[in-house]
């Protein structure tokens, strides 16, 4: 696939502050000026998100759908050092399966290739010029993981198994 096959950047965030992700999608933006930053994010913040000049994405219609599957959860490991508990984990956990629905919404082929970012990650690279390089070195990879989940270059297909995986 050629670099211009990066279709978008994705960033999943809920919660009430929009601003440091709504920062941090427009420094994505300003390091990859042909791909477009969508912000999958709760629909209060849509005037904010567009003001910024960014793709605003919906995420109560896939929220309300998802987060009945942590009806019950309960944290069997201990809480990450950030502090963020039960609630937190819970986010990790759905934000991959509110962006594979959101990539099956928009109907995507499943050959397509997006980025999903975490929301507190400044990204000063182009994604299409990273993604084009790691194809070169393993050309049969669909996903690459560049931090530890928090930025993340994949196929439509491998995003939409790994949120399958996660099913309960």
């Amino acid at each position: 696939m050629a670099a211009a096959d990066v279709q978008a950047i994705y960033l999943v965030f809920s919660g009430a502050n929009v601003s440091v992700p709504i920062q941090t999608a427009v420094v994505a933006r300003l390091h990859n000026p042909d791909t477009p930053v969508v912000l999958l994010t709760d629909r209060l913040h849509r005037p904010q998100v567009q003001a910024a000049g960014l793709v605003f994405a919906d995420l109560d219609a896939h929220s309300e759908r998802y987060t009945a599957l942590t009806e019950g959860y309960q944290q069997l490991t201990p809480t990450n050092g950030t502090g963020g508990g039960g609630e937190y984990t819970r986010f990790c956990w759905l934000r991959w399966r509110w962006l594979a629905a959101e990539l099956a919404q928009r109907r995507l082929p499943l050959d397509a290739v997006v980025a999903t970012m975490e929301t507190d990650l400044l990204l000063y690279e182009s994604v299409s010029g990273r993604y084009a390089e790691m194809r070169r070195e393993r050309a049969e990879f669909e996903a690459f993981t560049l931090i530890n989940g928090a930025y993340v270059v994949a196929t439509h297909r491998a995003l939409a198994a790994f949120a399958d995986f996660q099913r309960w």
